[in-house]
């Protein structure tokens, strides 16, 4: 009655696939509403009669930009851009000039893929922008979970290694970053998608894919950059068979990255400048991208409130020694995307993260979903690994990002979520 047989047929059908996606949405929700509602006192809709509005657009910010618990941090220069886009930005070139002065009501530091794509799913601004981005966030993230457990994974890690690398991201100490008002869901959701379409030869719709979180965060070149060098190999090892389906490689092979030429297009043509968000971005935040003989920004990243090196050196230790069990039954096109996903994708958060102290590492590995493959490969013939690492992550989750996450910008954060005496020492 339940055989084996019978139970991979039942977890590989959508009938099951489906709630059990929406089970560990439901799941992240609960623990933001119930944590923020515990120790910051903040409901899950704070003002559900006040949408986010701008009463005037020369504001810093739009007003009550944060009223759901979900929306919090970088949220609010989402809601921002897509409520009031670029028109207060001047109307000159930007190019090698101190754009500080104006990113108070010019959000370009950020990209504005996601604030773009939730600007057009409000109907220009007649739904609620906070639960219209909300919603795309939980659509990605829903398609996410199921494409995870789909005929592409479960035919390389197994059914239960699917099942369990899945838990091991959602129980990762980020992994309620797929309900909130981020970047994050609907760039893995494009990613693992453009993969899938890359597993099943339909190489152009997985380029579309591929260059649409290019144009999502700054990491989404990696998910273009690994696309374009697997669709590459593969042409290599199966040469198209006459010039027509020549001329439509070379197109699906320059698709992975119309996301970023495309933004980097409108910022040339509104701003005078098409690198205006690498400018920006290192100007607001004070630090310049690469690496520099400087022990004091490990130590940070290992003291601060997020313990990101910690996590880095973890992570890290895990990538080196499980990748080759995980890439064990992936073809060769496949091994390539993966490969170069993670070392790019990485290779570009630890370069721009490194002058902050790796600050938003921890929500960085959730793009390099091998490690969870690989994880899922070790940890499912060694029970005691996974209850105990499970036990890690999940409280580091409850305690400490998940926490500062709901509690906003502020050194309240610190008093609520880490001990006040060691606080008080900082």
């Amino acid at each position: 009655m339940f055989s084996r047989a019978r139970i991979e047929r039942l977890l590989g059908s959508l009938l099951f696939r489906i709630p059990f996606a929406a089970l560990l949405l439901g799941l992240h929700l609960a623990a933001a509403t119930t944590l923020g509602t515990q120790r910051f006192d903040a409901p899950f809709n704070r003002a559900p009669d006040s949408a986010p509005a701008f009463v005037d657009v020369t504001n810093r910010a739009a007003q009550n930009w944060n009223r759901l618990v979900v929306a919090r941090w970088d949220s609010e220069h989402y809601i921002s851009l897509a409520l009031r886009g670029y028109s207060q930005c001047p109307r000159m070139s930007l190019k090698d000039r101190d754009v500080r002065p104006y990113l108070p009501t010019c959000t370009l530091s950020f990209y504005p893929g996601y604030a773009f794509v939730g600007y057009l799913a409000s109907i220009g601004g007649r739904l609620p922008i906070d639960y219209t981005l909300l919603g795309i966030s939980l659509l990605s993230s829903m398609t996410l979970l199921v494409m995870w457990t789909s005929r592409s994974i479960t035919s390389r890690l197994g059914v239960y290694g699917a099942y369990l690398s899945l838990l091991l991201f959602n129980a990762f100490t980020t992994g309620f970053t797929l309900v909130t008002i981020q970047t994050d869901p609907l760039f893995l959701a494009l990613t693992l998608g453009a993969y899938i379409a890359f597993d099943r030869r339909w190489y152009g719709f997985g380029a579309l894919l591929a260059g649409a979180a290019s144009g999502i965060r700054v990491t989404g070149a990696a998910t273009g950059f690994a696309y374009g060098l697997a669709l590459l190999v593969m042409t290599f090892r199966e040469r198209p068979t006459s010039p027509l389906r020549w001329a439509r490689r070379g197109i699906e092979l320059l698709l992975p990255g119309w996301g970023l030429f495309a933004m980097m297009a409108v910022h040339q043509v509104r701003l005078g400048d098409p690198l205006i968000y690498f400018h920006a971005h290192s100007q607001a935040f004070g630090h310049e991208v690469g690496l520099k003989n400087d022990p004091g920004i490990l130590l940070r990243s290992i003291d601060l409130p997020l313990h990101e090196g910690v996590f880095l050196v973890l992570m890290m230790l895990f990538l080196l020694l499980t990748h080759r069990e995980a890439m064990k039954k992936f073809d060769f096109g496949s091994s390539v995307f993966w490969y170069a996903l993670v070392a790019t994708g990485l290779g570009i958060a630890m370069l721009g993260s490194f002058g902050l102290s790796f600050a938003g590492m921890n929500r960085y590995f959730l793009l390099a979903m091998p490690i969870f493959f690989g994880m899922a490969m070790l940890m499912k013939r060694r029970p005691l690994l996974l209850a105990a690492w499970l036990a890690f992550s999940m409280w580091h989750y409850w305690q400490v990002d998940l926490c500062f996450y709901t509690s906003g910008p502020g050194d309240h954060s610190l008093k609520q979520c880490n001990d006040g005496h060691w606080v008080g020492r900082l």
